[in-house]
């Protein structure tokens, strides 16, 4: 019949296509969340900067922006994790461009 939306209207066929179409893009689209592929996680362990000794550190030296630096590293903290580590205490001699873990700081307890 003709009519205002003629032109705009489908045939079974074409919407079972359109929704078809629309299920694929549905799908391609995922679900909005963003995760790390498989090939990113390997490039991680190179490629991520990590807190490195940028001199001999000291028993009971504080760490901060003076003794440690950040490289590419295959352990270590990242370097995201500086603003935990700064003000803390070595525990023990930390040597020159050792990656740096929490295992080597004193971590204070309040009691």
């Amino acid at each position: 019949m003709p009519g205002p939306d003629h032109r705009a209207s489908l045939e079974p066929k074409e919407f079972k296509q359109l929704v078809r179409s629309i299920r694929l893009v549905e799908i391609a689209m995922g679900d909005g969340r963003k995760r790390q592929t498989s090939s990113e996680k390997e490039c991680q362990q190179v490629v991520y900067r990590r807190i490195v000794a940028a001199k001999d550190i000291q028993p009971g030296e504080i760490l901060d922006e003076q003794n440690v630096t950040f490289k590419r590293a295959e352990t270590g903290l990242y370097a995201s994790y500086f603003d935990l580590l700064a003000g803390l205490k070595s525990k023990h001699l930390i040597s020159y461009n050792q990656p740096i873990n929490f295992c080597d700081v004193e971590v204070e307890q309040n009691k």
